[in-house]
């Protein structure tokens, strides 16, 4: 029954294999060389032929059965049998032959990640095909399989096998929101070894493994995961799209489900002599739908909750996807909330006012009827909310009551000449007793207020001419460095490093007159890494690292390019790498030296900054108000003076 089983399966599996590239040679020679037997052929021109089986990794004894195809992809008459020790690794010797390609069929009990013990249901069956002479190191996983009826379609059509592989590996990953800039064939991939690559094998394999757990609901779960196997292997043949939407909702649902803390725990348990890889990123922890177009950029309160406002309201999110409470407020939240240390929100609202809401969703107060509210509030360190609106007013309020404390006319409150989208950034003054406040203004000036008395300290004009023109303003909001120095860009395409206490220049990287960039709009605001080196994105999908210390102050460390960014703001982890969100809807990770460390597709426009919770998870949400929490292995937010959007979590605003 066993034998039938097996062969049942690897007909699903093979079948169409067979009919497209043609008939096989039956006689095959079988040699099973698991207990050191004598090698076929000629022994001067022994090739080992070894590797892994995996869904999870392989059980002991787990059947290997190897078949030798020629360059026509034709079945010789040579072929093997052995099997695997208790990690999944099998081994036995090639003979002397002119076969160009492999076929693999391993069928036994492998480790199931998501419950953390061997599989108990019953063998499954694994595939793959690949090149003899490329390799001689050879991974039969579950990529492997889903590949391989898309693979061998490929073939059919003329495309060479090289060609082929590299197509199939951007469509499979593409089944699993996984989208990356480099190429690793299928049959390379080792679960129980490090690297990105092995990282993505094991997401899959976890994903697809909850998939099963979440359908079968008790019953048989082998089974369950060959009936996944199989349909997303006949649905993407044809046209390398995943169009079922019922197994679509079903990776979605297994998103949302698995928890990739107790699959890493599992994995490290059952193989401590192993490197687990980093899969985390590869995973969205979980998807929300708010159903409302709109959605800010997510802060957190001190429990893991998300906040995030939109075009009818505000919403709380907990940290494993729920809802806790949605509160309808008529008008546009475009302003990102920020929360004071007892979690108490505050935000302003596009079609006016300032709303002030207790952590359970209760309100608070409400302040500044009918003023226009585009920038992101500050939090003082007792507590003072700061706010400036578009009518060119910035204001100091009690966080009691929302009463005003004080308010400060910028400019004359007219469309170019004084609106204030600009966030504000708070550091403590020399003597201690109060904080400075920087924002930026539509009449292109950094502004410094000195928050006990609203009065201005001092003016930054960002222009070479006064305005009125949009591309004269600031709209960026301010980051502060670890020396004082206070860094934000202007929309005629400069950023600009000032003095904090005179408000003097210290000096201007102006991407447009250096011919980096022609629209000159940047909206997006700087972060600060720990080494002091400053991030900045532009509205044509370029992302700049640049030296503050570089003499000339005209040249940059890298760029990163994507496509096109107006106002989000990337987010740096304590390892260094860098999180950003393009307009078009791709979450990219970006390793420190400016290349492309994974990516991954949401599914709409985005202009909200990413923010990174303590546990390394981050979260993101996109203009038709999906809001998404994505694990990573950043391992938090960096310790740098300015790494994200409004410095921290709660968007407090402040350097300290």
């Amino acid at each position: 029954m066993k034998n039938l089983l097996r062969h049942s399966i690897k007909a699903i599996l093979g079948l169409v294999f067979f009919i497209i590239i043609g008939c096989t040679n039956t006689d095959t020679i079988v040699k099973d060389v698991s207990d050191g037997g004598t090698e076929l052929g000629n022994p001067d021109n022994e090739i080992i032929i070894a590797g892994f089986a995996q869904k999870g990794p392989a059980g002991l004894d787990t059947l290997v059965d190897i078949y030798f195809l020629d360059d026509i992809y034709i079945h010789t008459d040579i072929s093997f049998s052995t099997k695997t020790d208790d990690f999944g690794r099998y081994s036995f010797p090639s003979t002397k032959t002119d076969a160009q390609y492999v076929e693999l069929f391993a069928e036994g009990f492998y480790y199931d990640e998501i419950v953390g013990s061997q599989s108990s249901t019953g063998p499954l069956t694994l595939t793959g095909l690949t090149d003899r002479k490329r390799t001689n190191k050879i991974n039969v996983n579950v990529l492997t399989t889903l590949a391989k009826m898309r693979l061998m379609y490929l073939m059919e059509t003329g495309m060479s096998f090289e060609d082929a592989n590299e197509q199939t590996w951007v469509e499979v990953l593409k089944i699993f929101k996984i989208e990356v800039d480099f190429f690793t064939r299928f049959e390379d991939m080792n679960m129980l070894e490090d690297g990105d690559a092995n990282g993505i094998l094991l997401a899959v394999s976890a994903l697809m493994m909850q998939m099963a757990h979440n359908e079968a609901a008790g019953d048989d779960i082998t089974a369950e995961i060959t009936a996944i196997i199989v349909d997303i292997s006949n649905d993407i043949k044809t046209d390398g799209i995943l169009n079922d939407e019922t197994l679509l909702s079903e990776i979605d649902d297994a998103i949302m489900a698995i928890d990739v803390t107790a699959v890493r725990s599992n994995m490290e348990n059952e193989y401590p002599f192993h490197v687990i890889p980093p899969f985390e990123q590869y995973i969205i922890k979980w998807i929300y739908d708010l159903g409302v177009i709109g959605a800010t950029s997510p802060v957190l309160d001190s429990t893991g909750n998300v906040i995030l406002g939109t075009s009818n309201g505000i919403y709380s999110i907990d940290s494993e996807g729920g809802s806790n409470w949605a509160v309808p407020v008529s008008g546009n939240f475009l302003s990102s909330a920020a929360l004071d240390a007892d979690d108490t929100i505050y935000v302003g609202n596009a079609d006016g006012g300032m709303r002030a809401i207790y952590q359970d969703g209760t309100p608070k107060w409400s302040a500044l009827p009918g003023e226009i509210i585009y920038s992101s509030p500050a939090i003082g360190y007792d507590g003072t909310i700061y706010i400036g609106t578009n009518e060119g007013i910035f204001y100091a309020l009690n966080p009691d009551d929302g009463s005003q404390i004080w308010d400060s006319y910028t400019a004359n409150g007219n469309l170019y000449f004084g609106g204030l989208d600009s966030s504000p950034a708070l550091r403590m003054n020399a003597v201690g007793d109060g904080e400075i406040i920087y924002f930026g203004s539509y009449d292109g000036n950094l502004y410094a207020l000195d928050s006990l008395s609203g009065v201005i300290i001092w003016n930054y004009n960002t222009n070479d001419d006064p305005p009125p023109d949009p591309t004269d303003r600031v709209n960026s909001s301010p980051a502060i460095g670890s020396d004082g120095t206070i860094y934000v860009a202007s929309n005629n395409g400069r950023l600009h490093a000032v003095d904090p206490s005179t408000g003097n220049e210290l000096w201007v990287f102006d991407f447009v007159a250096l011919g980096l960039e022609t629209n000159p709009l940047i909206e997006s605001s700087p972060v600060i890494d720990s080494d002091g080196f400053i991030y900045i994105s532009t509205p044509e999908g370029n992302l700049y690292k640049i030296d503050p210390n570089e003499p000339g102050h005209d040249e940059y460390e890298w760029v990163y390019e994507t496509e096109g960014n107006y106002y989000s703001t990337p987010a740096i982890g304590a390892n260094g790498t860098i999180y950003y969100a393009s307009e078009t809807g791709n979450f990219h990770a970006i390793n420190s030296d400016g290349t492309l460390k994974w990516m991954i597709p949401l599914a709409s426009l985005i202009a909200a900054s990413p923010v990174i919770g303590s546990d390394g998870t981050i979260y993101i949400s996109t203009l038709y108000g999906t809001a998404y929490a994505i694990q990573t292995n950043s391992g938090g937010l960096a310790d740098s003076p300015w790494p994200m959007f409004r410095n921290n979590a709660r968007h407090t605003g402040r350097n300290y």
